[in-house]
């Protein structure tokens, strides 16, 4: 696990996105930040990769991922209603295999 993984919406403004990315490792940090996984990852690696998805592929790929990452961490945003807007995790092989799929947030695609 060399890498930690933040999904984001898409649909959000930059700043936002990165705002809410930043939720996501704030509270991935707070509730598993004691765990052999989360310390290696943080004394080791430190790589984040931030990519995003609609508003639908947000819930979607959070319940697919939850078999494939050893910590699953949402951040639901009081100020947007509850909803869904971020999540990190440690995925293991096919979990990377999906997110490869999702694109870089602020990178263009033709």
């Amino acid at each position: 696990m060399d890498k930690l993984y933040v999904l984001v919406r898409e649909d959000l403004s930059s700043a936002q996105k990165a705002v809410q990315a930043c939720h996501a490792v704030a509270e991935f940090a707070l509730r598993y930040g004691d765990m052999i996984s989360v310390i290696e990852w943080s004394d080791k690696h430190k790589t984040i990769v931030i990519v995003e998805t609609d508003m639908d592929g947000i819930y979607k790929s959070f319940t697919q991922l939850s078999g494939t990452c050893s910590i699953l961490q949402g951040f639901h945003d009081p100020d947007m209603g509850d909803a869904l807007t971020a999540f990190a995790c440690l995925p293991d092989k096919n979990g990377k295999k999906l997110l490869s799929k999702f694109k870089l947030i602020l990178e263009e695609r033709p």
